[in-house]
């Protein structure tokens, strides 16, 4: 009888350290789109601030009470990602990225205000996976300024337990249409 007490704890010990901290790496942008913006707009890219709570934590895992029952990070500088990803989509959209405000037709300012993915472990029967991003775009143009609000939210269903690469996916997702969208805006100033 001990023996099987142990093996209950073993298991539960088990269970409850498989979703602990695992660290996802988001793949750098690939240019997905292009659009048919047509004059040679300058643009430089001031400054990207990431302003969530928690920078490390990309991904939840929860039940149906909303009990955290582990997460994942990322060692990816999503800063650091969006000035890469911006400069190869806006050069792609006919925009040149110029050194300095001086120079520039625009100036561009983004704000990382959440990037997260949730799944429900409990759920095995409907949307389990979420996927939500927001950001604000200011954008500067002479004595214009415009402050866009970019979200995009995801759901989707998967019948196993979610894993890194579900996460991984999700999360590359939003960041790519995240990149679409700023440049849409941008685009249409």
């Amino acid at each position: 009888m001990r023996w099987l007490a142990n093996t209950v704890l073993f298991l539960v010990m088990l269970s409850g350290c498989a979703y602990k901290d695992r660290v996802l790496q988001v793949e750098p942008y690939k240019i997905d789109f292009v659009s048919f913006h047509k004059k040679v707009t300058k643009v430089y890219i001031k400054e990207i601030k990431d302003e969530r709570e928690n920078r490390q934590i990309v991904a939840i895992i929860t039940n149906d009470k909303g009990d955290n029952l582990g997460y994942e990070t990322s060692a990816t500088d999503f800063v650091q990602w969006y000035k890469d990803a911006l400069k190869k989509a806006l050069e792609a959209n006919g925009f040149q990225i110029v050194g300095s405000e001086k120079d520039a037709d625009e100036t561009i300012e983004l704000s990382i205000k959440n990037i997260l993915s949730t799944y429900n472990k409990s759920n095995l029967t409907k949307a389990n996976l979420f996927g939500d991003i927001e950001l604000s775009l200011t954008i500067k143009k002479g004595n214009q300024t415009i402050v866009k609000r970019i979200a995009e939210q995801l759901k989707s269903y998967t019948p196993l337990i979610a894993d890194e690469e579900d996460f991984k996916k999700q999360i590359e997702t939003l960041l790519n249409d995240s990149v679409r969208m700023i440049v849409e805006g941008v685009c249409a100033q």
